[in-house]
């Protein structure tokens, strides 16, 4: 007997074709999960099994005017547990004289709220400093975090550096609006997984940042 998941448009190949399309795509949102998840995990994993590189200063040669601000990406973090988004790069810049700081903001929102949530920890690095200018670095979705601060407070800013930013869009989410339209069930189950990720980030990172996967694609598609 057919399963009932599964309906035969004719005795020609269509039905067996669309069968497999649906089979492709439910295994691909199965795996967006499991990826997810040890994406997540992964980390909590390596920083109890690993040390961080040592930050003790070895000489100058990366010391700045000003100090560094990483900003992550989409499903991105700070620190989780020893282990950093940024992975060894942080350390490594501090122990050549950099002063750097990690920051974290919603691993899955729109562009504008991450934006602000940035801005409000470079205005508190300012402060605790003394600096007058942050350098900013964002990786992915956090090149719209960085030029988001630039654009709202430029005094604040002495450069701005984006590492792979969708400047033109992404292709993964311009594919994520086209299932909204032609598949909402399974553009449902894709963004119900980037919202089950974002709150693990969220737990495993002692966060209580907003999350929202679907504003995240909103931000990231040119659909």
């Amino acid at each position: 007997m057919a399963s009932p998941f599964f309906v035969l448009v004719d005795a020609d190949g269509r039905g067996d074709l669309v069968a497999s399309r649906l089979t492709k795509w439910v295994l691909g949102a199965v795996g967006f999960v499991v990826l997810g998840t040890a994406l997540v995990a992964g980390p909590v994993v390596v920083s109890q099994m690993s040390e961080p590189v040592s930050a003790a200063v070895v000489d100058h040669d990366a010391q700045t005017r000003y100090p560094i601000v990483l900003a992550h990406g989409l499903m991105g973090f700070g620190y989780m547990g020893k282990q950093s988004y940024w992975r060894d790069i942080p350390e490594t810049l501090r122990a050549h004289g950099a002063q750097v700081y990690v920051t974290q903001v919603s691993s899955f929102n729109n562009s504008e709220l991450r934006g602000e949530q940035l801005l409000a920890q470079v205005r508190q690095i300012m402060q605790e400093t003394g600096a007058k200018k942050v350098n900013l670095i964002g990786h992915s979705q956090g090149s719209h975090s960085v030029r988001y601060v630039a654009g709202m407070r430029p005094e604040w800013v002495a450069s701005v550096t984006t590492v792979a930013g969708p400047t033109n869009g992404s292709e993964v989410a311009d594919w994520m609006a086209e299932q909204q339209r032609a598949h909402p069930w399974l553009a449902d189950i894709l963004l119900g997984s980037g919202n089950i990720i974002g709150e693990l980030i969220n737990f495993f990172t002692d966060a209580r940042l907003p999350i929202n996967a679907d504003e995240a694609l909103k931000s990231l598609s040119g659909v």
